[in-house]
C-alpha cells in the first residue's frame, strides 16, 4: 500500500494540486515557490501544510478554505453562505508565536459563517493581557474573538483597526492618520477599544508606552481586522 495515501497533509494538499490541473511541479512554480521540493516533503511525511504555504495557496487560489486546507475541518471549496472554519489563536502569546513563527500550527479551528477576508482569528483578553493600556473600564475584563486578515504596510489606511507588530510593540488599534513626509507614518487612536503592549523581548531602554506616531519602516507584521465579536 502507498503509504502517502495515509498522510492526511498530503491528501489536501493532493486535491487542490488535482482541482488546479497541474503537475505537483507547476503548482509549485504557479505559486512562487522556488522549487517544489517543500510539497515533496510533505507528500513524504516529513512536513506538515504550514500556516505560511496555506497563506500562500489561497492567495493563488481563494475559493479554497485555508481552515479546511491547516487540519481538514470544513470542505475545500466552501459554498456562498456557508459555515467554514478558520484557524484559531487562543491569546495574545499564541498568536505572536505564529507571527514569528516558532509556533506553525493552530491552537485549533473555529466553524464561523464566512465574512469578508479574514483568514484567522484569535482571542483578545484585554483585562488579562495589558489591564493598565485599555482604555475604557468596561474592555478590562472583555474577551473578544479578532478576525483578521493579513496586508501589506502599505496597505494601512485611516479609519480602520489593525493588529500591528513592531520590534517592541503589539498594537490593536484604530488608524487615525496615515501620511508621507520624509518619512511615511502612521498615527494611532489612544482612545477606542484595543490595547498597546510591550513585547518581553523587547529592548530595555524603550518607554513602557510608545508615541502614537508610528514610522512604516517600523513595522514588521500588519493586519487588518475584519470583525471583533464575543469570545468564541
Amino acid at each position: 500500500m502507498d503509504k502517502t495515501n495515509l498522510n492526511p497533509n498530503w491528501q489536501r494538499l493532493e486535491s487542490v494540486i488535482r482541482w488546479s490541473n497541474m503537475t505537483i511541479n507547476s503548482f509549485a512554480k504557479y505559486i512562487g515557490l522556488s522549487r517544489a521540493e517543500n510539497l515533496y516533503q510533505i507528500k513524504n511525511g516529513n512536513n506538515g501544510i504550514s500556516h505560511k504555504l496555506a497563506r500562500r495557496i489561497v492567495e493563488f487560489f481563494p475559493a479554497i478554505s485555508i481552515g479546511w486546507l491547516l487540519t481538514g475541518e470544513g470542505t475545500m471549496l466552501p459554498e456562498e453562505g456557508e459555515v467554514g472554519t478558520m484557524p484559531y489563536y487562543r491569546g495574545l502569546d499564541s498568536f505572536l508565536a505564529y507571527c514569528r513563527g516558532t509556533q506553525s500550527a493552530p491552537d485549533g479551528v473555529v466553524c464561523f459563517p464566512l465574512a469578508a477576508d479574514a483568514e484567522l482569528v484569535f482571542v483578545a483578553d484585554n483585562g488579562g493581557d495589558t489591564p493598565e493600556s485599555c482604555v475604557s473600564a468596561e474592555c478590562k475584563s472583555a474577551k473578544k474573538s479578532v478576525f483578521l486578515k493579513k496586508i501589506a504596510v502599505e496597505e494601512i489606511i485611516p479609519s480602520s483597526y489593525y493588529m500591528i507588530l513592531t520590534s517592541n510593540f503589539v498594537y490593536l488599534r484604530k488608524v487615525t492618520t496615515a501620511q508621507c513626509g520624509d518619512e511615511c507614518y502612521i498615527s494611532l487612536a489612544d482612545d477606542d477599544w484595543g490595547f498597546v503592549k510591550c513585547l518581553e523581548d523587547a529592548e530595555h531602554n524603550v518607554p513602557m508606552l510608545p508615541d502614537a506616531t508610528i514610522p512604516l519602516s517600523q513595522i514588521e507584521v500588519a493586519y487588518r481586522v475584519v470583525g471583533v465579536y464575543e469570545a468564541i
